[in-house]
């Protein structure tokens, strides 16, 4: 069977081979897989990381480089490159657009303008033709579409083993440099009615709060500008609706002869890497993309796309995690950044809003920046069964505290289990604390991470106490024990604790706490009845 996604409790997980799948990702440089023995020499060094799935692009230009003919062959090298390394792929189709442009279409495409028109924007005073294909066109979507089934077409005829398990329709698709696009044909469009498929939408939907924030009231029909009110949001909205048709129909014909897992991609409309929020307006990134505000609208436009998936670089990961969930969106973040703030933070990713997987960008090129990711995904692996089936049974947990912030204790239920979670104590400065922790039975709990510490109660008149906490690691599947825990590393097993890597003892003379060896436990509790109220 093809690789499929399968809604499993509230939430939904990819099936590779018939069996669930937690994409532990990378992707490459755009640019890495252009040439087989140069990917060949940088996929050695990515097995060393726990990597499963490998994120790179195929090119419209470099599979129909004339029109109508297609040829394969840098494709099928890359695929068995990498199928020989023992990873999967997923695989990024840079089509009509790449980073709101159309850097990547064919020769044949980007010398005819009047056969294949651009987009238009207003600009330093001026209309100006863009680079980018214009999303209003046939002739564009149709030749789009043409090349993409080819393509999916091709997978399903020789890809037998699923190496590709999921396909992005075009990348961070969006009008540059302006909130729409100003041709003839947009603005004939957005002075006629918005359509009534899209009005039925948002009428009977349970619609995001980022949506309704910027629009508090829609009327029932009219313009574009009637039923939104006038400027750039509204102008963004329309973008958005006719984006997403376009990358709709590219996608139909790709699925129409192979139906594995397509998703699409988007650049936040926030500035990356800031401590504090600085929102960016509709001209400042590709207006027209799948934003949590405009999530709707894709909802509404698409039938053929089975993620919404963002790349997150900001410094709000959490929010962004939060607000890709909405409608029940399998999360999947294809690109991140390949630092310690992102690499502590794919917990949380994993565990609170059950991702599909995380992929970090460029992770080819400073390893050492990457580093992280080689133990927090080796964590990952060992106990990707357990988490998988935790999503399932929502009975997971992610969570990060952040060293720059002052610690906020965190509370979740495990049916009548809570589990009282904090950042473990520090004599010196405060470090931050990340993981993630599931219930695999009614008494048992497994836990990975380093820096946080659990206490349980009961929703009951009972207490909970833990019986033993046994530190060690999995391998092929079976559990080895390293240490059996208590005393100071367990508080005289009053605390599940996990250790951060360097603790800071500060001028404390006693170190109590043991730094972090394996970054993975088992807690074992029990439950009994409280004949004399609460435990002091």
């Amino acid at each position: 069977m093809h690789p499929h996604l399968k809604k499993v409790g509230d939430t939904s997980q990819l099936y590779v081979q018939d069996k669930p799948f937690l994409v532990l990702g990378a992707e490459l440089h755009n640019s890495t897989a252009s040439n087989v023995k140069f990917l060949q020499s940088v996929l050695p060094r990515l097995v060393e990381y726990s990597i499963n799935t490998i994120f790179l692009p195929v090119s419209w230009e470099h599979i129909e480089p004339e029109e109508g003919t297609f040829n394969f062959n840098l494709l099928d090298g890359v695929i068995e490159s990498v199928r020989s390394h023992g990873f999967h792929i997923g695989l990024l189709w840079f089509g009509s657009f790449k980073n709101g442009e159309s850097a990547y279409v064919p020769t044949w495409v980007k010398q005819n303008p009047e056969r294949f028109p651009r987009s238009v924007i207003w600009k330093d005073g001026y209309l100006t033709t863009t680079k980018t294909l214009s999303v209003f066109h046939e002739n564009n979507v149709e030749a789009d579409a043409k090349a993409f089934q080819r393509l999916m077409g091709h997978l399903e005829a020789t890809d037998k083993d699923n190496t590709v398990i999921m396909v992005q329709v075009e990348n961070e698709s969006g009008v540059l440099w302006d909130s729409r696009d100003r041709s003839d044909i947009s603005n004939k469009l957005y002075k006629e009615n918005v359509p009534k498929e899209l009005l039925s939408h948002l009428e009977t939907a349970q619609l995001a709060q980022q949506f309704k924030t910027r629009f508090p009231k829609v009327s029932e029909s009219g313009s574009w500008e009637s039923v939104f009110g006038r400027g750039e949001n509204t102008e963004e909205l329309f973008m958005s609706w006719y984006y997403a048709k376009y990358i709709d129909r590219v996608a139909a014909a790709g699925k129409k002869v192979y139906p594995i897992p397509l998703f699409i991609n988007v650049a936040l409309n926030i500035a990356d890497s800031l401590p504090s929020k600085v929102w960016k307006r509709p001209n400042q990134y590709p207006s027209g993309g799948v934003l949590p505000h405009t999530m709707d609208i894709y909802n509404a436009a698409t039938s053929h796309i089975d993620m919404y998936s963002p790349d997150i670089y900001a410094d709000e990961f959490e929010e962004f995690c939060d607000a890709y969930r909405h409608g029940g969106n399998p999360l999947l973040i294809p690109e991140t950044r390949r630092d310690y703030y992102a690499a502590e933070r794919v917990f949380y990713a994993y565990g609170k809003c059950k991702a599909i997987g995380v992929s970090p960008f460029g992770i080819d090129s400073v390893w050492e920046e990457s580093a992280l990711y080689k133990t927090h995904f080796g964590l990952l692996k060992q106990v990707s069964s357990q988490i998988l089936e935790a999503q399932a049974k929502n009975k997971i947990f992610g969570f990060h505290f952040d060293d720059r912030a002052v610690s906020r204790p965190l509370v979740h239920s495990f049916g009548n289990i809570t589990a009282h979670i904090d950042r473990i104590h520090s004599y010196g400065k405060p470090q931050s604390g990340f993981g993630l922790i599931m219930q695999t039975s009614d008494n048992k709990f497994v836990g990975i991470g380093y820096g946080y510490t659990v206490q349980f109660s009961s929703s009951t008149d009972h207490r909970v106490e833990i019986m033993s906490v046994e530190e060690g690691r999995y391998v092929d599947g079976d559990w080895e024990q390293t240490r059996l825990l208590n005393g100071d590393e367990t508080a005289s097993n009053s605390r599940w604790q996990f250790a951060s890597v360097n603790p800071d003892y500060g001028d404390y003379h006693v170190p109590l706490c043991y730094p972090a060896t394996t970054g993975l436990s088992i807690c074992n509790i029990y439950v009994h009845k409280n004949l004399y109220g609460m435990f002091p």
